[in-house]
């Protein structure tokens, strides 16, 4: 029978010398190891440790093996002081930049970590601003009586413009618009930071995928960069068809529907055409288009316009109309400024006539003016297994009623003709991958609007697919809201997922018909699998409010379609 051979140990006794402030007493290191070399390893890391709290002139005094323990005498000694740290040939305007005064290094404790930090902030600077190259080390090094002075020694080196951006690979896009889009068009100061995020940058475009490294190339001032790239299908065609239990008609059924175009891309420069169109109830429909134009006059700036209309069967017509500003910050984040005007008109309902009081929807314009907030840094668009995604924008304008002539006029002495309105709302999805393919999504929805008199078609629509599952489309009106989303998703390959989900909303609206606050649940679950047509979706749902009770006759079955092309 085969004997087992166990490993001898060996073990490290230190010993601290001169140790006045008796550092070495709360010095935490190993003492026992399996292989003798893992001791001077350890010794190293002492030495470190000192050295990271100021004690520089630490040192091994003797160093004694006795059989297996290695026992060792360090001499710790004082925390080294500088007396002074001039800025050398440091240019003036340079040291404000990097936030430097050389009162913040007088008769201070030597930090190491303190001086690569300014280091590391004057080369962070020098990059972002043409000068890849930059060098900055400490010069005229003295240590007297523990006090240490020295000068700092910095050279630019060679200033640097981007030039030229070359594309490689299976790829359309207008080397120019991309150019923009990243910040490095021909002529623009050299910057690292902007080298750094034309990853993170790609990976926001679905149109586009980084197939290769990132090349950059230096050249007498000049600098080319290198991307491979791939096209990827986002263009999309998809509908969805709902079967839904028709009110109107005892057991009944009512056919919905759904068309979405969405062409990205457009011309290879980044445009962006949307168009949907909806029918949710008998007689009621939406139509919502949308046009983006990414880096107008080759700035930082894109533009965007949008067109909601809405009506709801014969009771009123909505038509919403909005431009926005967007400008692209850094990261993954872009602010917007907002200018929208939205008209709302009573329909042709013939009974409105015979009413002794104002209904509660009415005719009124409504300009606003308002800021947003866009952030997203999903690691896929299409598909997302982490990443957070987040919208939130707020308005304010003038809301001004008109008299309706169906109406005697006095009906409306009750009411604030022109008032100020503020609409708000936030929404924030994030995904956590929790193992292998299972994704969870935490999403949270909510708006509100503040106004002296609120009436229908001011409200919120809510219900449906896209919203509040479990519920017929734009089912609920809400002036508060909330819904709050719990989803699990089992992804089978790259493309194709099962779902399981859990709703809870609470909505609220104040009219003159009356108040109503409510707190809906959605359950449910479903597929998305992609085939050689494109992709298909199957949801099933059921829901419980007020109006509702949870019941299979009352469940919802969606199917839905996506063509990428």
């Amino acid at each position: 029978m085969a004997q087992t051979q166990t490993t001898k140990p060996y073990f490290l006794a230190c010993n601290f010398n001169n140790d006045s402030d008796h550092v070495g007493k709360y010095l935490r290191y190993t003492r026992t190891f399996t292989d003798s070399s893992q001791v001077y390893t350890q010794l190293q890391g002492i030495l470190n440790s000192l050295y990271t709290q100021s004690y520089f002139l630490a040192s091994l005094d003797d160093v004694q093996w006795h059989h297996d323990t290695c026992v060792v005498d360090i001499a710790i000694g004082k925390k080294v002081m500088i007396n002074k740290l001039s800025k050398g040939n440091f240019p003036e305007w340079l040291l404000k930049k990097v936030d430097f005064k050389e009162s913040y290094f007088e008769n201070k404790v030597f930090k190491p970590e303190a001086i690569a930090l300014l280091c590391r902030r004057t080369l962070s600077f020098a990059q972002d601003h043409g000068y890849p190259f930059a060098r900055i080390k400490l010069d005229a090094i003295t240590i007297e009586n523990q006090q240490l002075n020295a000068s700092l020694d910095f050279k630019f080196g060679p200033f640097f413009k981007f030039d030229t951006l070359l594309l490689a690979g299976k790829t359309t896009i207008k080397s120019q618009f991309l150019a923009n889009y990243l910040r490095i068009a021909p002529g623009q100061v050299f910057s690292q930071a902007k080298v750094d995020n034309i990853a993170r940058a790609i990976q926001q475009l679905p149109y586009l995928k980084l197939m290769g490294p990132i090349n950059v190339f230096f050249n007498e001032g000049s600098v080319r960069v290198e991307l491979v790239l791939e096209d990827v299908k986002s263009n999309q065609v998809d509908g969805i068809v709902g079967l839904l239990p028709n009110a109107q008609k005892d057991g009944g059924v009512m056919l919905t529907g759904e068309f979405n175009l969405v062409l990205r891309n457009l011309f290879q420069s980044g445009k962006m055409l949307k168009g949907e169109w909806r029918r949710f109830q008998e007689a009621s429909q939406l139509l919502n288009l949308e046009y983006f134009h990414p880096n107008i006059l080759r700035s930082d700036f894109d533009v965007s316009g949008a067109f909601n209309f809405l009506k709801q069967d014969s009771t009123f017509l909505n038509i919403n109309r909005k431009f926005s500003v967007f400008y692209r910050l850094k990261g993954n984040g872009k602010f917007s400024f907002n200018i929208g005007y939205l008209s709302a008109r009573i329909g042709s309902n013939r009974t409105l006539k015979l009413a002794t009081v104002l209904p509660s929807f009415a005719d009124f314009d409504y300009v606003s003016y308002g800021l947003g907030y866009d952030y997203n840094s999903l690691d896929n668009l299409f598909y997302p297994r982490k990443g957070v995604l987040l919208h939130t924008d707020i308005a304010i304008g003038n809301k001004v009623v008109t008299k309706n002539a169906i109406f005697d006029s006095k009906l409306y002495d009750p009411i604030a003709l022109k008032s100020v309105m503020l609409v708000g709302n936030v929404s924030v999805e994030k995904f956590i991958r929790v193992a292998g393919n299972s994704v969870f999504l935490l999403k949270s929805v909510a708006g509100k609007v503040i106004n002296k008199t609120i009436f229908f078609n001011d409200l919120y629509r809510l219900g449906g697919l896209k919203s509040l599952r479990g519920f017929n489309d734009n089912y609920f009106y809400a002036s508060d809201f909330s819904v709050n989303t719990v989803e699990f998703r089992q992804y089978i390959d790259e493309t194709s997922y099962l779902l399981l989900f859990a709703e809870q909303s609470y909505l609220y609206y104040n009219v003159a018909a009356g108040t109503q606050l409510d707190y809906p649940i959605g359950l449910g679950a479903g597929m998305s699998f992609t085939s050689g047509p494109g992709i298909f979706s199957f949801v099933y749902a059921v829901g419980k409010s007020k109006q509702q009770q949870m019941s299979l006759n009352q469940s919802k079955i969606h199917f839905g379609f996506i063509s990428r092309f």
